[in-house]
């Protein structure tokens, strides 16, 4: 490319001179002329405005070329909504299937075929959640091959809510069923049914567990017709042809924009070393704050996902979002260089895009049919139907709803449908006890809380703080230095019992 070349000459008090070559046809050139106020005397407009002070900002965003940098960044953004768009059109053709409400269902059948946690999964096109356990455990109830009894006890609940095995009958159960039932008495005969629920979680490997039911679930699911339909390979390819080019544009988009984000002043790299590694305890106690914060962000708008659809897709999208919103955020408080946002939307939709064309599964046509029976069920027993005509307290159909309506997310709607029946049922005690009826209202946050491999980053990431803020404490107070009462990072614990409160969701394999 040629260069312009010129030269400028102030020949008298009104004449200057200004020569320029190599301009192409089209080619902007502009001149400017600073001179003293004094030549135009009698001008009566005055503006107090630093003229040469505009000229030179003028000057320079011409030599960085602002235009074109801020057309370059408009054409990021235009090709993150165009991605965007695009990701819509395939959920709508490889994820959505049609749904339907059917005249009349067959119940029994529905619930021959389909345990809580199967149901659950297909009616709400997810993975499986921490409720439906709780789900698959009163269904066995209900059948009897759990046995339920109450002891009296001394303690505020009044009652011991023993469960025991009934070997008479595993043999009616299905391989999930066997697996949540092993599961839950891991080898004894008999457990306290509120105590196994606090403690299964707690078991180191109960993430694999979780993963390997929902393993089960999914093999199952496909033998049945589920999830057969998926983005053609030929269009994965081009998703990721997509995301590298969507890498490319970025590349090239900051390479245009220039990343000066250092100060005209020299940086001292090796002061701002020094400093890091003085105060990296302090800085990893500040980040266990906000990192747990995002991690609690995230499932808490999970949780509310689930309770609409609880499809993969939405999850893993969502967790992508709060991940770069923060980014997206804190790049727009603290960084100079502004236009990065827009790279980071764009990496943003394209990693969503890639991500999740394989979790994009739809149902075949006897699936579908059963898939609209399921959310026909889910209606009646949201819209109490099923009581419909019938005497409630004589007939106890609700006892084989119950463990369905969990699944669907439906528990607190039938318990306070029960709430004030005078029902003689072992079950109707057992969700009207407030422990239990915490864990089936709170879709068993409990296991999420301990189980999920975040939380138990998040619990060594806080005692890992605690021992090296101690250290350092304990450190400064032998050198002289005040410690304030030493003990480590106590808050923590504190925060930890105030996080549980929160019913999160629980959808451990994403």
């Amino acid at each position: 490319m040629d260069h312009i070349i010129g030269q400028s000459k102030i020949i008298s008090n009104s004449h200057a001179k200004f020569e320029v070559q190599n301009i192409k046809t089209g080619q902007y050139v502009a001149a400017r002329v600073l001179f003293d106020k004094k030549n135009i005397e009698n001008s009566t407009k005055l503006t107090n405005i630093d003229a040469k002070e505009l000229i030179y900002q003028d000057e320079n965003a011409i030599i960085e070329n602002k235009e074109e940098k801020k057309t370059f960044t408009w054409k990021i953004i235009i090709f993150a909504i165009c991605l965007f768009i695009y990701w819509v059109i395939l959920m709508w053709i490889f994820e959505k299937d049609k749904k339907y409400r059917v005249a009349t269902i067959e119940e029994e059948e529905l619930f021959k075929k389909y345990n809580p946690m199967l149901a659950g999964c297909i009616q709400g096109s997810r993975t499986i959640l921490a409720r439906d356990i709780i789900a698959v455990i009163l269904g066995l109830i209900n059948k009897k091959i759990i046995k339920l009894e109450f002891k009296n006890s001394m303690s505020k609940d009044n009652y011991l809510y023993m469960i025991s095995k009934n070997p008479n009958l595993e043999s009616q159960m299905d391989e999930i069923e066997k697996y949540v039932y092993n599961w839950v008495f891991s080898k004894k005969e008999n457990e306290i049914l509120n105590d196994r629920l606090k403690e299964m979680p707690k078991e180191v490997d109960a993430n694999a567990k979780f993963k390997q039911l929902n393993k089960m679930v999914e093999e199952n699911l496909a033998q049945k017709g589920a999830n057969q339909a998926k983005v053609p390979l030929i269009l994965r390819g081009f998703n990721v042809f997509l995301f590298i080019l969507s890498l490319v544009v970025i590349f090239k988009h900051i390479m245009f924009n220039g990343f000066n984000i250092y100060y005209e002043k020299a940086v001292d790299v090796k002061a701002i070393l020094i400093m890091m590694i003085t105060f990296m305890p302090l800085i990893i106690g500040i980040l266990y704050l906000p990192i747990n914060l995002i991690i609690i962000l995230r499932h808490k708008i999970n949780k509310t996902v689930q309770r609409v659809s609880g499809q993969k897709v939405v999850t893993t999208t969502i967790s992508l979002i709060v991940l770069f919103g923060v980014i997206i955020i804190l790049t727009a408080c603290f960084s100079p260089v502004k236009y990065i946002v827009a790279d980071e939307v764009l990496v943003c939709i394209a990693t969503i895009l890639i991500l999740t064309d394989n979790l994009m599964l739809k149902n075949n046509a006897i699936m579908i049919e059963d898939y609209s029976k399921l959310n026909t069920l889910k209606d009646k027993i949201e819209n109490y139907s099923i009581m419909e005509d019938r005497d409630i307290e004589q007939v106890m159909l609700w006892e084989q709803y119950l463990s369905y309506a969990v699944s669907f997310g439906l528990a607190d709607k039938i318990i306070k449908r029960l709430d004030g029946l005078h029902l003689d049922d072992d079950l109707t005690k057992l969700i009207n006890n407030d422990i239990f009826s915490d864990f089936i209202r709170t879709d068993y946050y409990w296991f999420y809380t301990y189980a999920s491999l975040d939380r138990r980053f998040m619990r060594s990431y806080g005692e890992t703080t605690g021992k090296v803020l101690n250290g350092v404490l304990n450190s400064g107070s032998s050198n002289g230095f005040s410690s304030g009462g030493g003990g480590g990072f106590s808050g923590r614990r504190r925060f930890l019992r105030w996080r549980r409160k929160w019913p999160e969701e629980e959808a451990l394999s994403s």
